[in-house]
């Protein structure tokens, strides 16, 4: 004889257990985060900025933080090239934040990195960079011009610590913080190579003279010295 099946029994558990794991997703869902780990070499952002922008984001259930949003906010934070944010169960964020790199000092008050990305100075920063001055518009043509410039300088034992382009398109370099070159407007790479070639041939050896060097000549150049009374070249 077959026994009846109690499907009211078996529903009732059925139910019991559906609304079991319903609490515990809702639950789980509502959690809210729990903590936040924020790792790398963070030495000129603002950490006052930083908390500002990240407390009203995570202040939700754990899976509703909106990552990207997070995201967002926290690479608008001056220094700050990027944040990757991630989420561990069951409730903890991990944030990797990345520091842009300045690589020269721009117009006296700013920094600027390889990507012509602005940054406030900090009193913290205390390196030795070089001095770029320009059109803030001219940014990336001041760049390319300290990557050109370089290439030659270094072999050569030169160290650039300013460059400076005027509005009127003027351009005039520093070299180990003493001697100015001015390169004038036009045909800047040849004249570049001219001083270069001047350099090695007898001006180099008056280096601790020289106060600036002016190469806006077709064919020559003429050189401002520290003293009242130029060295004598020998034919």
């Amino acid at each position: 004889m077959r026994r009846p099946v109690r499907w009211g029994v078996t529903l009732a558990l059925l139910l019991i257990m559906m609304g079991g794991a319903i609490w515990g997703l809702m639950t789980m869902l509502g959690r809210p985060v729990g903590q936040v780990a924020i790792h790398g070499d963070v030495r000129y952002a603002d950490v006052d900025q930083l908390r500002e922008r990240m407390l009203p984001l995570v202040a939700v259930p754990f899976w509703s933080v909106d990552l990207p949003e997070l995201r967002d906010a926290l690479e608008d934070v001056a220094w700050i090239k990027t944040a990757d944010i991630r989420r561990h169960w069951p409730d903890q964020l991990e944030i990797n934040l990345t520091e842009r790199q300045p690589i020269a000092y721009w117009n006296d008050d700013q920094l600027i990195d390889a990507e012509a990305v602005l940054l406030p100075r900090s009193p913290k920063f205390k390196e030795t960079l070089p001095h770029l001055r320009g059109p803030q518009a001219r940014r990336q043509d001041v760049l390319e011009m300290v990557a050109r410039l370089k290439q030659t300088l270094t072999p050569k034992q030169l160290k650039l610590t300013a460059l400076t382009l005027e509005p009127r398109g003027a351009w005039a370099l520093q070299l180990d913080d003493a001697i100015w070159v001015d390169m004038g407007r036009v045909r800047i790479q040849p004249r570049f190579q001219r001083f270069i070639a001047a350099w090695g041939d007898w001006l180099g050896q008056y280096a601790h003279r020289i106060e600036r060097v002016d190469m806006r000549y077709p064919h020559g150049l003429s050189v401002r010295w520290r003293k009242a009374q130029a060295p004598r070249v020998a034919d």
